[in-house]
């Protein structure tokens, strides 16, 4: 109980880029818990909807920036709940395409703030972690995506993922998806989930180098400066 609290004053103080990393490491906690159940889907999109939320909040400190991340961010949500409704492959597509290209908006948006941080503090080195934890999402949904339009991209324990009568289960679609995100960012590589087609090959290889180049260049560079300057000094 202490720790929440502890964690809401962090979040308090570190407002704009403590609440989208909070809603990030949600999705990424809350769904591979949820998926199994008759909800899945809709937790899935609803951790979505949240992160359009705190992306939102992030950036509402600019107000052009703000309204073109709300006309993106909105539709992407409630196409989002439409898709839950209506199943239908065109539906479902649209709405992670939109999800991608708000996703995207986003990674930029926060990444060039970040570069352009008068002084290394806190809440800047949360919007680091943010951004690489953004492109866990991103590329999960990119998986999704392509899954959707082409499936037996990839295969679990050597089984077709979608398409075939031996595939998983509906409700392990995300949690899945996720966890294969996780393990090519960070390079584990477990093998039990895999790639077989040409697209999903090469955005898997794609996400491990970028993953490997953004911790390597930019939250290393972040945390010598945030420490060079003292912490922060908030």
């Amino acid at each position: 109980m202490g720790g929440a609290i502890s964690w809401l004053h962090f979040v308090e103080k570190n407002r704009r880029y403590a609440t989208l990393l909070t809603t990030l490491v949600a999705l990424i906690l809350v769904v591979p818990v949820l998926d199994q159940t008759v909800y899945g889907d809709l937790v899935f999109r609803a951790m979505i909807a949240l992160i359009v939320v705190a992306a939102i909040w992030a950036v509402s400190d600019r107000s052009r920036v703000f309204w073109a991340v709300v006309v993106v961010g909105i539709p992407s949500a409630l196409v989002g709940f439409a898709a839950d409704l209506d199943p239908r492959l065109a539906v479902e597509s649209f709405h992670l395409a939109v999800t991608l290209l708000f996703l995207a908006i986003i990674m930029v948006l926060v990444f060039r703030s970040l570069l352009h941080q008068p002084r290394v503090d806190s809440d800047t080195v949360l919007g680091g972690i943010s951004v690489y934890l953004l492109m866990v999402v991103f590329f999960t949904v990119l998986f999704g995506l392509v899954e959707h339009l082409a499936p037996g991209s990839f295969e679990v324990r050597g089984v077709a993922m979608t398409g075939s009568p031996e595939s998983l289960a509906a409700d392990e679609f995300w949690s899945v998806m996720i966890y294969f995100s996780m393990v090519t960012i960070t390079t584990l590589g477990y093998g039990d989930v895999a790639p077989t087609q040409g697209a999903a090959l090469i955005l898997s290889s794609g996400e491990a180098v970028l993953g490997q180049l953004y911790v390597a260049v930019f939250i290393a560079r972040l945390v010598a400066l945030y420490t060079r300057s003292g912490g922060g000094t908030d």
